[in-house]
């Protein structure tokens, strides 16, 4: 919290805009790691429909003993590939997700901190304002005080002086 104590308003603004543009930045970066997983799984379809029509093709060629040992190969290959790629996918998916989530936490945090330190330094700030005020008043007062003991003692030397000529 003490750590944003010193730290002016627009220090603050900046650093929460900074914090929702790598958000932003970060919530692009899940879209786009979710494009490749679904392009990953129609890639995955594509293959299992070729494979489909490789079949149909593996009949008419003749022995469908004989086919199946010549694809049995290429389609192992082809589905450990599309596997592959897709909990790679996944995986970056996840990974993305975590540091947006962690981001989030870590600029709510921040926000929260920085609230704080601004609320504490408003009341500060009213405290001496506060105190200056009645330091004021007080002043005002003493002076009033004086001035009214002065304007007495100057109304009675007065009164004095007019007495005096009366008397006369």
């Amino acid at each position: 919290m003490d750590n944003y104590k010193g730290v002016n308003r627009n220090s603050l603004i900046q650093m929460l805009n900074d914090k929702e543009r790598e958000v932003i930045r970060m919530r692009a970066q899940q879209e786009e790691t979710e494009k490749k997983l679904k392009a990953a799984e129609e890639k995955l379809h594509v293959l299992l429909r070729e494979k489909e029509e490789q079949v149909i093709a593996i009949d008419n060629a003749g022995s469908i003993a004989e086919a199946a040992l010549q694809l049995n190969g290429v389609f192992d290959a082809a589905q450990k590939a599309a596997g592959l790629y897709l909990k790679n996918i996944e995986r970056l998916n996840a990974e993305t997700t975590a540091s947006c989530e962690k981001l989030m936490a870590d600029t709510q945090k921040k926000c929260e901190e920085m609230e704080e330190a601004a609320r504490i330094r408003c009341e500060e700030m009213e405290e001496a304002t506060r105190m200056r005020c009645e330091a004021l008043r007080r002043q005002a007062e003493e002076e009033a005080a004086s001035n009214w003991s002065e304007l007495s003692k100057n109304l009675e030397e007065v009164v004095r002086s007019y007495s005096r000529k009366e008397e006369k």
